[in-house]
C-alpha cells in the first residue's frame, strides 16, 4: 500500500494517483504502507490536477465526471412541428348583418356545432344561426398543426364544404388545409376564413 502524503489516504501498489484526492503519486517520498490491500469493487478513478486542497479536488472530479455536451437550455421542438406559436385566424359569417359575427380562431383545436345538453359546449356555437338545426352537434373541427389551419369534418349529418378562390365547392372526407380568403360552409352556414395579421 500507498500512503498519500496529502490526505494520507492508502492507495493499492501500482496506481499513479491518490484515488482520494487525486495527488500525484511519486511526485514526493510516498509511505509505502506493508498492510495486505483490501479489495476494491470499483477501479480507481485517476484525475490529473494540481490542486493541493483534498476538497477542491474532489469537488473538481466530480464537475468533472457530470459534465456533458449536450445543451439543454434550449426547448425541444418536435420535427414534424417546426412552429408551435399559434397564429391567430377568423371566421367571418356571410351574412347581411351589421357587423358581420366573427369567430376568433385563437385555441387549438376548435369544435364547430352547437350546444347540446347531453355533449355539453362547443368552441364555435352556431346554435344561433338561421338553419342551425341543419348543423350537428359534433359538425367539424378546426385545428393548427404549428403551420397551418386545418378543417376536418367530424361525420357531421349535412357535411362541410369548402371553396377556394373560383374553384367549385366540395364536400371534405378528409383533414384539408385552409387558406386565405377561402369559403367554408357547415351544411348551408358560409363564412370566410382569414389569418389575423400579427401587431409587431
Amino acid at each position: 500500500m500507498i500512503t498519500c502524503t496529502v490526505c494520507q489516504h492508502s492507495n493499492i501498489d501500482g496506481v499513479m494517483f491518490c484515488e482520494k484526492c487525486g495527488h500525484e503519486l511519486g511526485s514526493e517520498t510516498e509511505i509505502s504502507d506493508p498492510v495486505t490491500p483490501s479489495l476494491a469493487t470499483e477501479p480507481a478513478i485517476s484525475v490529473n490536477l494540481s490542486i493541493t486542497d483534498p476538497l477542491q479536488a474532489i469537488s473538481k472530479t466530480t464537475e468533472n465526471i457530470y459534465t456533458t455536451t449536450e445543451d439543454f437550455s434550449q426547448p425541444l421542438v418536435s420535427a414534424t412541428n417546426p412552429s408551435s406559436k399559434l397564429i391567430k385566424a377568423k371566421l367571418t359569417a356571410k351574412s347581411t348583418e351589421s357587423p358581420p359575427q366573427e369567430f376568433i380562431l385563437d385555441e387549438n383545436p376548435l369544435i364547430v356545432g352547437k350546444f347540446d345538453p347531453d355533449t355539453g359546449l362547443v368552441e364555435i356555437d352556431l346554435i344561433n344561426f338561421p338553419n342551425s338545426d341543419l348543423i350537428s352537434r359534433n359538425h367539424s373541427e378546426l385545428s393548427f398543426d404549428g403551420k397551418n389551419w386545418q378543417v376536418t369534418d367530424l361525420n357531421s349529418t349535412n357535411g362541410t364544404w369548402l371553396k377556394r378562390g373560383t374553384d367549385r365547392p366540395f364536400k371534405i372526407t378528409q383533414t384539408e388545409i385552409l387558406s386565405e380568403g377561402d369559403r367554408l360552409s357547415f351544411a348551408n352556414i358560409v363564412f370566410t376564413f382569414s389569418l389575423i395579421p400579427e401587431i409587431s
